[in-house]
Formats: structure tokens, C-alpha cells, sequence
């Protein structure tokens, strides 16, 4: 399977990643909101959730049923903004900001951690 993604891999730095697209964002006049994703047991019902739901308030867009927990989402959603085409948002070179890395030494020095 790894095979599939090709022989390098980018590393970029996040910090510096959004404060360039909070610079084009806000350059643009959009309004947008991002954060980490909360993750809820949705087996359950939540009066938090369900007050977001009925504000139509843009926290529903920021949670995900517990099951996801392991995917650690960080979204950035475009608000008051409909579209039906995709839409790329051109921050500028972000040469600077990242590192090309081979696959097979990223894997090499890679470390996982399981969270019991």
C-alpha cells in the first residue's frame, strides 16, 4: 500500500501553514472558522449539540461521532459561503514551510504511539 503514494513525502509546517491561509482568507473578505474536531459519542444525545443544531450555530461542523476519534480532524469550513464547484484558495509558494522527505527514512525513524 505505501507504494501507492509514491517514493517523497512533504512535511509542512502547520503553524505557518495557517497563518498564510488566515492571511488569504481574511484578504478575500471570507468568513471562515477552524479548529480540531470534538469527538462525541453520538449514541448519546447531547443538549450542547443539539442547541448548536437549533442556533445554526457552526460547532455542528466541528463534531464527529466518537467511532472517528483516531483520525484527530482539524477542519476549516467556509462560512456563509455556498458553492457547488470546488474551490482552491491560492496561498502563494509555501516552498519555505516544508520539508521533502524520502518515504523510506520518514519510516525508518517513525515512531508510533497507541493511546490505551
Amino acid at each position: 500500500m505505501i507504494q501507492e503514494f509514491g517514493e517523497d513525502l512533504l512535511l509542512i509546517s502547520p503553524p505557518a501553514f495557517l497563518e498564510r491561509l488566515d492571511a488569504t482568507l481574511n484578504k478575500s473578505g471570507c468568513s471562515y472558522r477552524r479548529d480540531r474536531v470534538i469527538y462525541n459519542d453520538y449514541s448519546i444525545n447531547s443538549v450542547q449539540r443539539l442547541d448548536s443544531y437549533k442556533s445554526k450555530s457552526t460547532d455542528i461542523y466541528f463534531w464527529k461521532d466518537k467511532f472517528f476519534e483516531n483520525q484527530r480532524e482539524y477542519r476549516i469550513v467556509l462560512t456563509g459561503t455556498e458553492i457547488s464547484e470546488p474551490l482552491t484558495i491560492n496561498i502563494g509558494d509555501i516552498s519555505d514551510i516544508n520539508t521533502k522527505v524520502k518515504v523510506s527514512e520518514f519510516l525508518k525513524n517513525l515512531e508510533v504511539f497507541v493511546k490505551k
